[in-house]
C-alpha cells in the first residue's frame, strides 16, 4: 500500500512539473527573432549566389559546348533553390517571434525599483479616434 501511494504521489509530481510552461520575455523573443532572419538571410544570400553561379555556368556551358566539363551547373541550380525555399520557415519563424515580442511589449507594466519596494510606473497609450468628415 505505501508503494503504491508513493509511486501515486511520484506521478503527480511529475505531471504537474512537465506541465509547467517556461515564462519568457520580450527581449528572449526578439533575440531569438534576429538570430531567425539572419539566419534566412543567409540561406536567401546563399541560394541565390549558388542560383546565379549555376545559370551563368549553363549558359557558358551552352556556348562552349565542350564535353569534358561535367555538368554541375544543375546541381548548383538545384542546390540554390532549396537553399531559397529552406529560408522561408526561418522568415515566418522570425515574423512569429517579433509579433510575440511586440504583443509582449504592449501589455508589459513598468515597475521601478524606489526604496526597495516596486512602483507602478504610468505607461503611456496611443489612442487613435476617428473623426466623422462634414462637408461645409
Amino acid at each position: 500500500m505505501k508503494r503504491l501511494f508513493f509511486s501515486f504521489v511520484i506521478v503527480l509530481f511529475v505531471t504537474s512539473v512537465l506541465g509547467q510552461t517556461p515564462t519568457h520575455d520580450k527581449d528572449y523573443y526578439l533575440e531569438k527573432s534576429d538570430s531567425q532572419k539572419t539566419a534566412g538571410n543567409i540561406l536567401v544570400g546563399g541560394g541565390t549566389a549558388m542560383l546565379t553561379l549555376g545559370i551563368i555556368i549553363s549558359k557558358t556551358q551552352t556556348q562552349a559546348s565542350d564535353a569534358s566539363i561535367p555538368d554541375s551547373s544543375g546541381f548548383l541550380i538545384l542546390g540554390g533553390l532549396l537553399l531559397d525555399l529552406t529560408s522561408i520557415p526561418f522568415f515566418a519563424s522570425s515574423a512569429s517571434n517579433a509579433r510575440k515580442a511586440a504583443t509582449l511589449s504592449s501589455n508589459q507594466k513598468k515597475f521601478e525599483n524606489q526604496n526597495e519596494s516596486l512602483a507602478l510606473i504610468p505607461q503611456e497609450n496611443l489612442e487613435y479616434e476617428c473623426l466623422p468628415l462634414t462637408s461645409n
